[in-house]
């Protein structure tokens, strides 16, 4: 029996299709992956939900985060802060839930160096 769940980062650089891939994966209910919503500064879009595929959060907020030290990893991206949220990353884990998340090439670094034991896939156009 597993102790804890396997973490899975989909990484490449921006446009390659990381959402679709990840969308995709998480469907797959046989696949029993577990979505973790992205912190971001950057302004909402017409039809996005807070709370669903992105958490929308001011400036303060997100400075907030990274001094308590409530984010795996961040980035500034297109204009705007984006950051994976420690806590329901490791809970999930724990639970022994395998983790899906969508990163660029540099958060996935950063993850991996906390986390050594994530499965890194890298995603490239043709």
């Amino acid at each position: 029996m597993k102790k804890t769940g396997k973490l899975f980062i989909i990484s490449g650089p921006s446009q390659v299709g990381k959402d679709s891939v990840v969308r995709t994966l998480k469907k797959n209910k046989a696949l029993g992956l577990t979505g973790i919503v992205t912190n971001t500064t950057r302004a909402k879009r017409p039809g996005e939900k807070s709370g669903v595929e992105l958490n929308f959060l001011t400036d303060k907020k997100f400075d907030e985060l990274i001094k308590k030290g409530e984010l795996l990893e961040w980035a500034y991206v297109r204009g705007g802060r984006f950051g994976t949220p420690k806590k329901p990353v490791i809970s999930a884990l724990n639970k022994r839930q395998d983790v899906i998340i969508n990163i660029d090439v540099q958060g996935t670094k950063k993850v991996v160096k906390q986390m050594p034991q994530a499965i890194t896939i890298f995603i490239t156009a043709e």
